[in-house]
């Protein structure tokens, strides 16, 4: 095995990232990020129980 593939194999791994799954490619401050791209019915619910209460200008409200 080359170690080109053997990179690709511990990256995917550590990421979570299976064969024909969709990343996005961000460089960012001299460095690349790879993020997996998630289907949006597994992200229902993610952010259940966040608080929502926001401190508002009382011209604003």
């Amino acid at each position: 095995m080359t170690t080109k593939k053997r990179l690709q194999r511990l990256g995917s791994k550590a990421l979570g990232i299976q064969p024909g799954q969709q990343v996005q490619v961000l460089v960012y401050e001299g460095r690349v990020e790879f993020v997996p791209v998630k289907k949006l019915k597994k992200m229902r619910g993610f952010l259940r129980g966040i608080d929502t209460s926001m401190p508002r200008d009382k011209d604003r409200v």
